[in-house]
């Protein structure tokens, strides 16, 4: 077996980690009875902790050298080139992170869900504030771990928006929010009723499968 084949073998093995988490997650949300609140953090903590030491392993980073070699000659925008570079770019990040600190993070993360949708509903802030705190710092330290060149939140937005920095997002705000602001004026000052008899209609089930 090539070590890109094995590279996909061990990625599947991680995916099947973190859909079992997904549906333990989706099921927190839905039907699990509140007390088993601290169970399922528990569960989803051992999960993340066994995810991220698969993919934060020595020999997962050796896999990943292994698998460049063998799609050096390959276009750069071939599947099997795009896959190992973002597995690389993944790879650099997650082994950034130790092991405990994303099992804590995955564990308190899913505390404070369930103690968020109690305080909610009760209407009581107090409750949830000392979980909120808890995310707060769990954001910091991840910060400390990932490092940033300019401002702290770039660490945590290269998450989701590789690298895009604070800056670049505020550059983007600033053209929209004028567009924005106007628009809700506009809207705001239009005395007539907007037509909103769509949302009220019934579509058919298998019309909005086979449009979707």
């Amino acid at each position: 077996m090539s070590q890109l084949q094995e590279l996909k073998t061990i990625l599947t093995q991680i995916s099947h980690l973190n859909e079992v988490s997904q549906i333990l997650g989706w099921d927190q949300q839905t039907y699990m009875p509140p007390g088993g609140a601290e169970g399922r953090s528990e569960q989803l903590s051992t999960i993340s902790r066994l995810s991220h030491e698969l993919s934060t392993s020595a020999s997962f980073g050796r896999l990943i050298d292994g698998a460049e070699k063998e799609v050096a000659l390959l276009d750069s925008n071939a599947t099997d080139a795009l896959i190992v570079r973002m597995v690389r770019y993944d790879y650099n990040l997650s082994t950034r992170l130790p092991t405990d600190f994303v099992a804590e993070m995955v564990k308190t993360t899913s505390m404070a869900e369930h103690v968020w949708i109690e305080a909610r509903r009760n209407n009581d802030y107090s409750t949830f504030a000392p979980w909120l705190q808890k995310n707060l710092d769990i954001a910091k330290k991840s910060v400390d771990y990932y490092g940033f060149d300019d401002l702290p939140y770039d660490a945590l937005l290269n998450l989701y928006e590789p690298k895009m920095k604070t800056r670049d997002v505020r550059k983007l705000f600033d053209q929209v929010r004028p567009v924005v602001v106007d628009l809700v004026n506009k809207l705001q000052q239009n005395q007539e009723r907007v037509d909103s008899s769509c949302l009220d209609r019934s579509f058919d089930e298998h019309n909005q499968e086979t449009f979707g």
